[in-house]
């Protein structure tokens, strides 16, 4: 957390002060922002916008509450106005029908060990193949904690739109899993039989 002398010096203006809390903020912040955008320079677009709302807002924020927690709320609220200021023009939703068996081969995903054998990097570039709606839903659910209602409201559907859409990234991100595992099962195999 940052002290609470920084804090005030930014609330005053001081441009070190505001420099200094931005590289306090920048891999938080870029971490929430990775996971709502898919390239990294619209990321990075989107925390300096997130980042102009902190330094705008930081009168308000209270000294007693943890600042970290803060700044991730205006990161994730400013992602979700940009999207829906983009949503009518880009959405596009890529539906998989995952009831036609063309899955039913893969087996259960044991996710000790996906957790064990996958890098963080590898599951992070697995969301960012996610449909656009489906990834920002799973986000708010998953990684922010939101209810289905508040996602509803936050995005402009109903909680049932937000349900299928949870369902829907849910389903792809299992594939992806199982896919990636068995893959990896495939390389283990191979080694093996070579030594």
């Amino acid at each position: 957390m940052p002290k609470p002398a920084l804090i005030q010096a930014a609330r005053k203006g001081d441009r070190r002060a505001q420099k200094e809390l931005f590289a306090y903020c920048y891999d938080l912040l870029m971490g929430v922002c990775m996971r709502y955008e898919k390239d990294e320079y619209q990321a990075r677009a989107m925390l300096n916008m997130a980042f102009l709302k902190i330094l705008k807002n930081l009168h308000k924020y209270s000294l007693e509450s943890p600042f970290d927690a803060w700044a991730r709320r205006i990161a994730v609220n400013t992602l979700i106005d940009s999207y829906r200021k983009q949503r009518r023009e880009h959405e596009k939703v890529m539906y998989v029908d995952f009831s036609d068996g063309a899955n039913q081969h893969l087996a259960g995903v044991d996710y000790n060990e996906v957790e064990q054998t996958l890098s963080r990097e590898a599951v992070e570039q697995m969301l960012q193949q996610l449909p656009e709606t489906a990834r920002r839903v799973f986000n708010l659910y998953v990684m922010e904690g939101y209810k289905h209602a508040e996602i509803a409201a936050l995005l402009g559907f109903t909680e049932s739109t937000s349900r299928w859409h949870l369902g829907v990234a849910r389903k792809q991100l299992k594939a992806m899993l199982q896919r990636a595992m068995a893959e990896e099962q495939v390389i283990v195999r191979t080694l093996k039989s070579t030594l």
